[in-house]
């Protein structure tokens, strides 16, 4: 039998992999971080200074919408960050 409990110093204990993926749904930085890695992979670059407006309103209509990866790829495609898509590599 494996033993899924465990705690993790940045999200406390958790006994089960729903007890985890509730741990993860909470905290803000995985909400930040999957903006930010959805961003830096249709992009093709890091953001910019210029962008990271654009990534708290994405992050926040993520938010707004029970984190539904559907919207969140639908309003990246309309955002103005979009339009600077880096040259293939």
């Amino acid at each position: 039998m494996i033993d899924p409990s465990a705690t993790s110093p940045d999200l406390g204990e958790f006994a089960s992999a729903r007890d985890l993926a509730e741990l993860l749904f909470d905290d803000p930085r995985v909400t930040a971080c999957v903006i930010k890695n959805f961003v830096r992979g249709s992009l093709g670059h890091i953001e910019r200074l210029g962008e990271i407006d654009v990534l708290d309103d994405l992050e926040a209509d993520f938010v707004t919408n029970d984190h539904r990866l559907q919207h969140l790829l639908v309003e990246l495609a309309v955002s103005p960050v979009f339009r600077a898509v880096g040259a293939p590599k």
